[in-house]
């Protein structure tokens, strides 16, 4: 049984973090509140895991606000799909007009996608890593993030969900290879940035963004899988 316990853990947290979800989301009526106490409650949650099973050293690391810019080619790699999709639509049915969006829905869009990547990239992850591998990680917790997507009615898996699983994958291997929290935030927030600005309810089903998508998720698995190099010793 002792075996099993370290494949299990990561799974057993990321369904606290959804009954922490759900319980804030039940108890706080405004959206936006609800949004910011479930940031720090994904934090805290994230410090206390990490301190209870020794990981305060990685997770201090991988969320430290030295590694704030890591934000910025996060948002770039982020922007490569929908951006190849925008392209698409310009030689075909043309891109969408964009909309109106003020400070305030994007600052609010900013902490809806840090708390979900405190929930998926965080200490659950990293313990998932070691029992799973990098790789193995995140095919798991995309394949959970794709399958989460069973509570949106907008949302339908035989149309998406091969698409979500590859989403997923590629912000958890963004993480391990930048090794920061904050490029898949970026990352993260790009997309729904972009979705919002051109009116998208969810990634564009076209093949420019799935291909894209794979392009971006094979490039940082290729960074993931490299093996380690040592310089010469002085």
């Amino acid at each position: 049984m002792r075996e099993i316990w370290p494949y299990l853990l990561p799974i057993l947290f990321l369904i606290a973090g959804l009954v922490l979800f759900f319980s804030l989301s039940t108890l706080i009526s405004s959206p936006r509140v609800a949004s910011l106490a479930t940031l720090c409650a994904f934090i805290v949650f994230n410090f206390l895991v990490a301190k209870a099973f020794g990981w305060i050293k990685q997770i201090s690391s991988t969320w430290s606000f030295q590694k704030v810019w890591h934000f910025i080619p996060g948002f770039l790699v982020g922007s490569l799909p929908i951006g190849a999709s925008l392209i698409g639509y310009h030689f075909s049915s043309g891109i969408p007009p964009l909309k109106p969006v003020g400070i305030l829905p994007l600052f609010f869009t900013l902490i809806t996608v840090s708390w979900e990547e405190a929930w998926f990239r965080g200490t659950p992850l990293e313990m998932a890593s070691k029992a799973y591998s990098k790789i193995g990680a995140a095919l798991l917790f995309g394949l959970i993030f794709s399958l989460l997507h069973l509570m949106n009615p907008k949302i339908d898996l035989l149309q998406d969900g091969l698409q979500l699983w590859v989403a997923g994958y590629t912000l958890s291997v963004c993480y391990f290879a930048f090794q920061s929290i904050w490029a898949a935030i970026g990352m993260h927030f790009a997309n729904n940035m972009i979705q919002a600005l051109f009116g998208f309810s969810s990634e564009p089903r076209t093949w420019s963004f799935s291909i894209t998508l794979c392009l971006v998720a094979l490039a940082l698995t290729l960074v993931v899988s490299r093996p380690p190099s040592f310089g010469p010793r002085t």
